[in-house]
């Protein structure tokens, strides 16, 4: 494995690590359907169970999540765990959608079609420097706060190259929602 590709993984295992020590639990989310503002680049962060929160629509059994420009989505209800069938879109502003493509953290093989994964081990470094990608998504969380628990789900989407960036971001987010 190349020196960059070896940094990525452990970055992740550290990513990973750090995301499960903070939280009381975590679950993979359900099947969802994620729409991201076209041109959007940065850490989306979906809060469970708030009052002011939307109440997700269905699209082909997908619980539809309209990220708004902000990244931060709330939602009525406690996010759901089970079979996980995720894809996410760029949306404009006349609902056209655009695929988002995720990256895997290390080459896990085919996906369920036959087609190779995009991973961070078989990127170009056009790819790394140019292609927008959906990366780190993870399973729903509960973090404490002083007004209590919240229930959570993140992800990135951006440019593999600023990855950490990106990542720096999300941590930053989350601490500032766990102080409220």
């Amino acid at each position: 494995m190349k020196e960059g590709n070896m940094s990525r993984v452990i970055q992740l295992v550290f990513v990973l690590g750090i995301a499960i020590s903070g939280c009381s639990w975590i679950q993979q989310t359900s099947d969802g359907l994620y729409l991201v503002p076209k041109g959007y680049q940065g850490s989306v962060i979906i809060l469970f169970d708030e009052p002011t929160g939307i109440v997700p629509a269905k699209e082909n059994g997908l619980n539809v999540y309209p990220i708004p420009p902000d990244g931060i989505l709330k939602v009525k209800g406690r996010g759901s765990i089970g079979t996980v069938n995720l894809k996410y879109y760029y949306v404009d502003e006349f609902g056209n959608r655009v695929d988002l493509p995720y990256l895997y953290p290390n080459n896990w093989g085919v996906s369920p079609s036959g087609e190779p994964r995009k991973s961070f081990d078989n990127l170009s470094v056009d790819e790394s420097n140019n292609s927008i990608f959906v990366m780190n998504a993870g399973g729903i969380a509960i973090a404490q706060s002083p007004s209590g628990k919240f229930e959570y789900t993140g992800f990135l989407v951006g440019k593999p190259v600023d990855f950490d960036r990106l990542y720096n971001d999300l941590t930053l987010r989350l601490d500032k929602l766990q102080r409220r």
